[in-house]
C-alpha cells in the first residue's frame, strides 16, 4: 500500500508539471498542421464556417422606466405625493402673492403709516425704544417734559410734543397738538396716507424717578411729594390713554392694537420699606390697567364693533437697566433732611442700613469676590441689564410678533409664540424676576425674608462696643483752612504798630507783634 501511495503521488506531480504545456497543445498541433499538413486539406479547413457569436446582453432599463414601474405597482402612494406637491406649490405661491400685495400696498400708500404714541420719551429708556420703532417703519409721536428734550428726539418720522406730567392742565394742549399732527403728514416730503392711524400706546411715565424715600409716617412727604408724583405717574398717563382709546375704533378690526404700560417691578410686585409713594402709585396704575383690559375684552366679546376685539393691553414690569449711574450715598442721606427729629431717631438706623450703594460688578468673578471684600461691606449691587432687552420686548408686543426670528424672509412665528407665553403681564430687567417669584410667597415668609438684613444689622450692632460707621469713600481732598486769630489779639497787634516812638521802637514793636497773645494784654 505504501508503494501504491508513492506511485499515485509521483503521477500527480508529473501531471501538475505538465499541465502548463498541455494548455498549448492545441496551438502546437495547429502550427504543425499548417507547416507539414496537406495543402488541400488546409484549404478545406479554411472553408468550414465559424460558429456564430453569442448575442450581447440586453442593456439596463432607463431610470424613468424604474419610476414608471414603481408608479404602476404603487398607485395610491403616487396619488398622495402628487396631491402633496400641488398643495405645497399652491401654499408657496399664495404666500408670495400676499407678500407682493403688501409690498404694493406699502408702495402706494407710503411706508410709515402706523403711528405709535410714546408717553415719556425723555426717559432714559425712551430714546432707544423710539429709534428702534422708527427703524421698524413706524411714525412716532412722543411726549417730553421740556422743549430741550424735544429738540434732541425729533427727526424725520419722530414728532415730540411737550407735556409736563405733573400739570394736568397741559393734557388738553397735548391732545390738540397730537390731533393736529395726525391730520397732516410728517415729514412733508412723504406722500403717506390721507390719515394716520394710531396702532399702539407705550407709557413710560410711571417709570419716573420717585421723590426722596421717607417713611409712611412722614406727613410732609404726603403733602408735598405724593400728590405731584401720583399726578405724573398715574393720573396723566391714564387720562391720555382714555382720550386716545376712541381713536382705536377708527382702525380696521383686523389690525392689531396695543396699550403697553411700563411699571417699576419692585414697587409693583413687593412694597419695600421707605418706598410708599412709588408703591402706592404703581399698585393703583396696575389695577386700573387690569380693569381696562377686562373691560375691552368684555366689549369685544359682547359688542358688535370689530375694532375692540384686537386691542392688547399689556403691563411690563421694568427692573434695573444700564441707562446711567446710580444715585450716590450723598443723595441717599440728603433725603433724610426733611424728616423730623423723632422720625430720624426712629427710622434713621433702619433706613441708613439698607440705603448703602455700591458699584455694579463687571463680571461674575468680581461679583463673587465682592462678598468677601472689606471695601464692599454691604455686598455688590445687581448688574443692570442692557437696554436692548427692554426695547426688543416692547417692540415685539407693538409689532404683534412680526419682529421675531425670520427664515428666508418669512416670519417663523417665534415672536407670536413669545407674546403668547409672556401673556398680558411680564417682567424684564435685572431683579424683576426675583421680585416676581417672591410675590408668590405667603406674606409671613416674604416678610421674614425681607427682614433678614435688618436682623443681621441689629445683631452686629449689639455685638459692637460702639456704633458702626463706615467712612465715605472717594471724597475730595480737604483744603487747608487758615488758623482763626482772636479779635483781641488783632486789636493788640494794631495798638503795638502805632506811629508813636522811633523807627527802632517801631521795628521792635513789629517783631514782638508776631507773637499772638491769647490771655490778654499786660497792664
Amino acid at each position: 500500500m505504501d508503494k501504491l501511495g508513492d506511485l499515485l503521488e509521483t503521477i500527480e506531480d508529473t501531471l501538475n508539471a505538465a499541465a502548463p504545456e498541455m494548455l498549448r497543445i492545441q496551438q502546437k498541433l495547429g502550427s504543425l498542421w499548417t507547416n507539414f499538413g496537406h495543402p488541400q486539406v488546409q484549404h478545406l479547413m479554411d472553408r468550414l464556417p465559424m460558429p456564430p457569436l453569442p448575442p450581447p446582453p440586453p442593456p439596463p432599463p432607463p431610470q424613468h422606466g424604474v419610476v414608471i414601474q414603481w408608479l404602476e405597482k404603487n398607485p395610491g402612494k403616487a396619488c398622495g405625493i402628487a396631491v402633496g406637491l400641488c398643495g405645497s406649490l399652491l401654499v408657496g405661491y399664495s404666500m408670495h402673492a400676499i407678500r407682493q400685495r403688501k409690498v404694493r400696498a406699502a408702495t402706494v400708500t407710503g411706508r410709515h403709516w402706523k403711528v405709535v404714541v410714546v408717553l415719556g420719551g425723555d426717559h432714559p429708556l425712551g430714546a432707544p425704544l423710539i429709534r428702534d420703532l422708527e427703524r421698524k417703519g413706524y411714525k412716532i409721536i412722543t411726549s417730553v417734559s421740556t422743549p430741550e428734550a424735544a429738540d434732541q428726539l425729533e427727526s424725520a418720522y419722530v414728532r415730540a410734543l411737550v407735556l409736563d406730567p405733573s400739570e394736568p392742565a397741559g393734557i388738553h394742549v397735548f391732545l390738540r397738538s397730537m390731533a393736529t399732527t395726525l391730520s397732516r403728514h410728517f415729514p412733508l416730503s412723504d406722500s403717506g396716507t390721507d390719515s394716520l392711524t394710531v396702532c399702539s400706546i407705550v407709557s413710560l411715565l410711571s417709570l419716573r424717578t420717585p421723590p426722596p424715600s421717607a417713611p409712611l409716617e412722614n406727613s410732609t412727604n404726603f403733602a408735598n411729594d405724593y400728590l405731584p408724583y401720583l399726578t405724573a405717574t398715574q393720573i396723566t398717563p391714564l387720562q391720555v390713554i382714555q382720550s386716545i382709546l376712541p381713536l382705536f375704533r377708527n382702525v380696521s378690526g383686523n389690525q392689531e392694537k396695543s396699550i403697553i404700560v411700563c411699571l417699576p417691578a419692585t414697587a409693583t410686585r413687593v412694597g419695600l420699606p421707605f418706598s410708599s409713594i412709588q408703591s402706592m402709585s404703581a399698585a393703583g396704575t396696575l389695577r386700573a390697567t387690569e380693569v381696562l383690559r377686562r373691560e375691552i375684552a368684555a366689549a369685544g366679546m359682547t359688542g358688535k364693533s370689530e375694532s375692540m376685539k384686537n386691542i392688547n393691553v399689556v403691563v411690563v414690569e421694568v427692573g434695573a437697566f444700564d441707562v446711567g449711574p446710580p444715585p450716590g450715598p450723598d443723595e441717599v442721606y440728603r433725603s433724610m433732611e426733611q424728616w423730623s427729629v423723632s422720625e430720624k431717631l426712629t427710622y434713621g438706623p433702619a433706613f441708613a442700613a439698607i440705603s448703602h450703594r455700591s458699584s455694579a460688578p463687571q463680571s461674575r468673578w468680581e461679583s463673587f469676590k465682592g462678598h468677601f471684600s472689606d471695601s464692599t461691606p454691604y455686598g455688590v449691587r445687581r448688574k443692570p441689564t442692557n437696554a436692548k432687552v427692554f426695547v426688543d420686548s416692547v417692540v415685539c408686543v407693538v409689532t404683534n410678533g412680526a419682529s421675531g426670528v425670520s427664515f428666508l424672509g418669512c416670519n417663523v412665528g417665534l415672536g407670536k409664540l413669545r407674546n403668547l407665553v409672556m401673556g398680558h403681564r411680564f417682567s424684564v430687567g435685572a431683579g424683576s424676576h426675583t421680585y416676581k417669584y417672591a410675590s408668590f410667597l405667603p406674606s409671613l415668609v416674604l416678610d421674614a425674608l425681607l427682614n433678614i438684613p435688618h436682623i443681621l444689622i441689629a445683631l452686629r450692632n449689639s455685638l459692637l462696643p460702639i456704633e458702626h460707621a463706615t467712612p465715605p469713600q472717594d471724597l475730595p481732598p480737604v483744603e487747608p483752612v487758615a488758623p482763626i486769630v482772636p479779635a483781641e489779639a488783632i486789636a493788640w497787634q494794631e495798638d503795638s504798630t502805632s506811629d508813636v516812638g522811633s523807627e527802632a521802637d517801631a521795628e521792635s514793636t513789629d517783631a514782638s507783634a508776631s507773637w499772638v497773645r491769647l490771655t490778654g494784654r499786660d497792664s
